[in-house]
């Protein structure tokens, strides 16, 4: 393709659509929310692991939203860190320690509680990860070191060199906050839904691996993010989502009532799907051929696609896409020990013998250290630049996930990347 000649493969990445993020809800919602109904939910795609850093593949971090709290809240308007299962914080001047109080009385679905000792484990596992158990480290935190737990409801946490954007990553769905006995399962166990526990606004009910899942709501759920209008249990009494592949069979299950809510609507159904007064939420498309340039797409299933990538000479250009409102997430794309979507010696490739970028390996590591939120920024746009004076990003499309709901479907949120949040959703009679 005549992109990758001196590098040993590059990358294709994309922005997050952030008014997609930052849309509340469809349409103009001026009845009172009504409670009970089963929202029908049409995923393209199965989940593959419920273990919370893994939240970032979309299919998983839809499940994860709705079983799941987390420490804090980032409003998706406004990007501000706002306070949810912990009240309140303390950050030291240098972002090397981190103090949080915590909510009276919250528990997981199990009844075990949401204390001080949880969280720690929480975050010693997101952050050390845990070999035996082979759960990786979460790519949203950097430089970690340790926990304390001061008292039942107060949890330090400390870490090696700054880490700036460890509070930001304390509200992503990769830091779902699960139960002690989720954390002492295996990584390969953890796609298996009915082995979370979390404490969120719904419960895992069933679960048909790679076909449905059904989650119902939690009666006694009473810690939402403390700053949202909607309080107490959430108005549906559950979600079913059906995994169905075939973009028609999605499209037309919504436009006769059979479903709700769908996720991937593409760009020749939207005309059809809005004609009939249903709400789009959609990605921007590019046309590489308008620019002279001949995209040979291969195909293949996951597990073939995953190590097909691995090996720059099998696929030297790769479509990629990482999304979280806080710098820490350029260093989650390109570092080795990250996502690693360069391929550089050291990653998790073993095809790659020599390829080493130390100026950019530095710049991501001062990245995630510099405390000064000025120089921080200054850094993200030196990374930036380089990537790109480089060529080892051609940024072409902004986040191409498209989701479609029925007309009487209320209150629908996303948090700041885009996943659906459906604890404020409501049915309208129909």
């Amino acid at each position: 393709m005549g992109i990758s000649g001196k590098f040993k493969t590059a990358t294709v990445i994309g922005a997050v659509l952030m008014s997609l993020a930052s849309s509340a809800a469809f349409a103009d919602d001026v009845a009172k929310p009504a409670q009970g109904g089963t929202l029908i939910y049409l995923e393209q795609q199965p989940h593959t692991n419920l273990y919370p850093p893994a939240g970032g593949f979309y299919p998983n971090g839809g499940v994860l939203n709705q079983i799941t709290d987390k420490l804090t809240f980032q409003n998706p308007k406004t990007l501000e860190i706002e306070p949810w299962i912990a009240e309140s914080w303390t950050v030291n001047d240098n972002a090397t320690e981190y103090t949080f109080k915590l909510r009276k009385g919250v528990t997981f679905s199990d009844g075990s509680p949401l204390d001080a000792n949880a969280v720690a484990k929480n975050f010693d596992t997101f952050g050390l990860g845990n070999k035996e158990l082979k759960q990786p480290v979460s790519e949203v935190i950097n430089n970690y070191d340790r926990s304390e737990v001061i008292d039942p409801l107060t949890v330090k946490f400390y870490f090696k060199k700054p880490s700036p954007g460890f509070l930001q990553g304390t509200s992503v769905i990769g830091s779902g906050l699960v139960s002690l006995a989720t954390l002492a399962l295996p990584f390969e166990q953890l796609g298996d839904a009915t082995k979370i526990v979390g404490s969120g606004p719904f419960v895992v009910e069933s679960e048909t691996l790679g076909k449905e899942l059904s989650l119902k709501v939690r009666e006694d759920y009473v810690w939402g993010p403390a700053k949202i209008e909607h309080h107490g249990r959430a108005y549906l009494d559950g979600i079913k989502y059906v995994i169905t592949g075939e973009d028609s069979v999605r499209i037309g299950a919504l436009l006769s009532g059979q479903a709700d809510f769908i996720r991937q609507v593409q760009a020749y159904d939207e005309a059809q799907v809005e004609g009939q007064g249903y709400k789009i939420y959609a990605a921007v498309s590019q046309q590489w051929a308008k620019l002279g340039v001949t995209l040979n797409v291969l195909a293949g299933d996951a597990g073939s696609r995953t190590v097909d990538d691995l090996d720059p000479a099998k696929t030297p250009v790769s479509p990629a896409m990482v999304g979280r409102a806080d710098p820490d997430v350029i260093k989650s794309q390109y570092y080795p020990k990250n996502r690693d979507v360069l391929r550089q010696k050291g990653g998790p490739s073993d095809k790659v013998k020599s390829f080493v970028d130390n100026k950019l390996n530095g710049l991501l590591e001062a990245l995630s250290s510099e405390p000064n939120r000025e120089k921080r920024l200054q850094i993200a746009g030196e990374v930036q630049s380089y990537v790109l004076d480089q060529a080892y990003a051609i940024p072409i499309f902004e986040e191409p996930q498209a989701y479609a709901g029925a007309p009487y479907l209320q209150g629908v949120e996303f948090e700041a990347v885009g996943r659906p949040r459906f604890y404020s959703t409501w049915l309208a009679e129909h």
